[in-house]
């Protein structure tokens, strides 16, 4: 069994900026916008920092579909989960 390293202050640091800017935008960051608030330099950096989140169960990584994906606060993908077939019943579109 392998040995999880713990979170580096830096991806911390992000984890709770895409908290925040979840929170304050009702909806989940793009990579850009959360590597310019962070000072990155980089998107590879921030998509690093975004895997661990997900290793550590912070983060979670949900595919679009259409072959791209997008990183949500794992409280934000929880929230939607388990509340959306509450409110709409598992009602379709007509």
């Amino acid at each position: 069994m392998r040995n999880r390293q713990s979170p580096t202050p830096l991806q911390l640091s992000l984890w709770k900026l895409l908290d925040e800017l979840t929170a304050k935008n009702l909806r989940p960051p793009t990579i850009r916008e959360l590597m310019v608030e962070a000072g990155a330099k980089s998107t590879s950096t921030i998509m690093h920092r975004l895997n661990r989140g997900v290793v550590a169960g912070r983060v979670t990584r949900c595919d679009k579909g259409d072959g791209t994906h997008v990183y949500v606060p794992a409280w934000w993908d929880r929230m939607i989960t388990e509340n959306v077939p509450v409110y709409f019943g598992g009602q379709k579109n007509a």
